[in-house]
């Protein structure tokens, strides 16, 4: 009723207002899941649900089924805003980060693990981990997990620099753990440890030891589950094949499909709407966590992608003289398309794409050329050697070398454009 509820503003109260109770007020087209929070003027905060139920200001509620959400003014009443938040589903994306799970309390289902450094269990090397004395690890039917004793410690080992880690664990009571080294996570003196929380590693730590600090016989502390996410700052790209579609439309993230392959040159087409269970290659301006939002209208094509690979499965690839695989990966710092050996086999990791070619699309170059379509100067990504010992090339001596956009190595560069460390190089 356009006499009972106005837009007004008199001094400290502003707003929608009515002076009247018993009058709705409604919001329109809400869908389930979406979330609405009113901000009432706190001296008139006279307004409940359709079911008499009480609205508090500043409090999220979640709507249960598509709609319309209706409110009953009890009194005088002044809405100050109106805000509604409709979540977007969406699935986490790593480039240039890998994450390692360990859950300890499925790693060994026998008792005193007596190995030190590195852990043994279950006749299975766990060179992460190591502890200060033998048979302080138990597995046991009440749910413990690598049972530290009291006044020891337990480390997680090799970290680097900006890598995280997270660690859930339980504790007797009176029992505190604390980081031996507190500058490794870039605090001072004494820092305890919190559970399910992620800690960023300010230097480079051999071993990252948590020590139980009461010296009280009893006490002991339960390790259950491990994270440590390693992240490269170089690495800006990848390959996904995911298990839900999804919308890479306006994200910070590209994808593509491998398009077409002739003569040792492949084309990466860009696509923004992906087909749950596509091969993909991705990329970003930079390494980090992104999430990309759920599709849900239809897929690009991809017709005669050449990227393979399983959102769940691994796949075990072995290159022969008619078919030629390639794995993204990281050589010397660089990261790219690598080939798969003919005489031994790799595996090609759920989730992760790989690139499959014919002998002929190979054409037997020394180096595989990548095009991609949204270039605008030359379409030249990366060029990467597809055997480095033919041209007398160590592994992890590929920095600082010139090529040329058709693939060719160039010892004394010249004015023109270069591949450089994957990036295109102009030289006046």
């Amino acid at each position: 009723d356009a006499s009972v509820f106005k837009f007004r503003d008199s001094g400290n109260y502003h707003g929608l207002y009515s002076q009247y109770d018993n009058r709705y007020f409604s919001i329109l087209n809400l869908k389930a899941g979406d979330i609405v929070t009113l901000t009432l003027n706190a001296s008139e905060a006279n307004i409940t649900f359709a079911n008499g139920t009480t609205v508090v200001s500043k409090q999220e509620y979640t709507v249960e089924e598509d709609g319309t959400m209706d409110f009953v003014s009890t009194g005088k009443v002044w809405i100050e805003k109106v805000v509604i938040k409709t979540p977007i589903a969406s699935e986490t994306v790593a480039i240039g980060q890998t994450l390692e799970t360990y859950n300890l309390q499925a790693i060994a289902k026998t008792t005193n693990i007596t190995a030190i450094d590195p852990i043994t269990a279950d006749d299975t090397e766990y060179s992460r981990f190591s502890t200060q004395q033998q048979n302080c690890f138990q597995i046991s039917g009440s749910g413990w997990g690598w049972q530290v004793n009291y006044n020891k410690w337990f480390s997680i080992n090799n970290l680097k620099a900006g890598d995280k880690v997270w660690i859930k664990y339980t504790k007797s009571d009176g029992q505190t753990v604390c980081f031996n080294d507190a500058t490794l996570v870039g605090e001072t003196g004494t820092v305890e440890l919190v559970s399910e929380t992620w800690y960023t590693l300010a230097k480079d730590a051999d071993k990252l030891k948590l020590v139980n600090q009461e010296n009280t016989s009893g006490l002991k502390a339960n390790y259950l589950e491990v994270k440590i996410m390693s992240i490269d700052d170089a690495v800006t790209a990848g390959t996904l094949v995911s298990n839900t579609a999804l919308d890479f439309t306006g994200t910070s993230v590209s994808a593509y499909y491998a398009s077409a392959a002739s003569a040792g040159t492949v084309t990466f087409t860009q696509i923004n709407k992906v087909a749950a269970g596509t091969p993909i290659y991705i990329k970003a301006a930079s390494a980090g966590i992104y999430e990309i939002p759920v599709l849900k209208d239809d897929a690009d094509a991809t017709t005669g992608n050449l990227l393979n690979g399983s959102a769940s499965a691994t796949t075990p690839l072995t290159s022969t003289d008619g078919t030629k695989y390639y794995v993204f990966g990281v050589l010397g710092n660089e990261a790219g398309f690598y080939p798969v050996s003919t005489t031994g086999t790799l595996t090609s990791a759920a989730g992760k794409a790989y690139l499959q070619l014919t002998a002929e699309q190979a054409s037997n170059a020394r180096s595989i050329r990548f095009f991609f379509n949204d270039d605008e100067i030359t379409g030249v990504s990366e060029v990467k050697m597809e055997n480095d010992n033919e041209v007398g090339i160590k592994k992890g001596d590929l920095k600082g070398i010139y090529y040329t956009l058709y693939g060719q190595r160039v010892e004394n560069p010249t004015k023109g454009i270069y591949i450089v460390n994957g990036k295109k190089v102009v030289i006046d």
